[in-house]
């Protein structure tokens, strides 16, 4: 069963006041690839330049350009607030299908870079908002790919009528850390029972997560009028994600899962377009009456349980 945008939120919401989630993530209104050693990466450029504007017809229009003195931003959003399921949607881009170039310039565009390139190189480390050459697509690939494993992974040991061992055992089968890339995730060693499933899937997010979080991650004190408490900080926007997660797992709210037939996932919430245009943005919806996690789940439970002219029951009734 799949997490919900509402799981996300709830659970933020229970470990950390809001007030206490005020760290922003910058993106640019202009984007640029270029080739790097590590292949080819995204940036938004110092400067930039843009096509003169059309003078009108029968006028003679000058051909030039105009160079910017920076790259003016689009906006700065609030990950923990203001998104408070990025988690969820970035790792649901693994199960929509390959994630291309079109795919990773969508979300530079609508969230910024993930942060891969830091503003020095020492322990105090800040990722730069703009990108550079460690900004590639592999990177971002790679990430997801990471974020994907991690959730399949907790939901299928935290499934709430014992540990999915279906789910557990196809990643731990993998012969393979199942975590790709992730310090930390091992090879699943041992009898494939439910408990030892169960402990090795928890043990695999425990890992993964507290990696992120240790790298990008910060306590932080905020002063709140004469008194003060504690919260958290993130150096990237891929730290402001397992935030996210690192709440979802601590949240003691049971999520609610989807309704298809043997299926553990957490339930998918719709989300509205974040960006209408440049600099106005929207909250997400909470959708009250989300049950299943995909279209697919949805239709094998009304030919399974339902009553239309196309369920199972409607139709053995039909034979002769």
């Amino acid at each position: 069963m799949r997490k919900t945008a509402k799981d996300f939120n709830r659970s933020s919401n229970e470990s950390v006041r809001s007030e206490l989630r005020v760290g922003e993530w910058r993106v640019f209104d202009n984007y640029e690839l270029a080739d790097g050693s590590h292949g080819m990466y995204v940036h938004a450029p110092l400067t930039y330049q843009v096509p003169a504007p059309d003078v009108g017809e029968g006028l003679n229009r000058v051909v030039f350009q105009w160079d910017y003195p920076f790259a003016y931003e689009k906006w700065g959003f609030r990950p923990l607030v203001d998104t408070p399921a990025l988690f969820l949607e970035f790792a649901g881009l693994v199960d929509e299908g390959e994630i291309t170039q079109d795919v990773w310039l969508d979300w530079v565009e609508r969230y910024g870079v993930l942060g891969f390139e830091g503003n020095g190189q020492s322990e105090n480390w800040w990722a730069n908002p703009r990108g550079g050459p460690n900004e590639t697509l592999a990177a971002f690939e790679n990430a997801a790919q990471q974020a994907n494993a991690i959730l399949r992974i907790y939901e299928a040991a935290m499934a709430p009528d014992g540990p999915d061992t279906a789910v557990l055992s196809h990643f731990a089968s993998k012969g393979e850390p199942p975590v790709p890339g992730m310090p930390g995730s091992a090879e699943f060693a041992g009898g494939e029972t439910a408990p030892a499933l169960k402990e090795w899937g928890l043990r695999q997010a425990w890992k993964a997560v507290g990696h992120v979080l240790a790298g990008h991650c910060y306590p932080e004190l905020y002063r709140l009028k004469d008194t003060f408490d504690g919260g958290w900080g993130f150096k990237s926007l891929l730290g402001a994600m397992y935030l996210q997660m690192m709440w979802l797992m601590t949240a003691t709210d049971a999520p609610p899962r989807c309704k298809g037939p043997n299926c553990n996932r957490f339930i998918k919430i719709d989300q509205l377009d974040q960006h209408a245009d440049a600099g106005a943005r929207k909250k997400y919806r909470t959708r009250k009456d989300k049950e299943f996690c995909s279209n697919r789940c949805k239709n094998r439970w009304h030919y399974h349980y339902g009553g239309g002219n196309y369920s199972k029951g409607v139709r053995q009734k039909r034979q002769p």
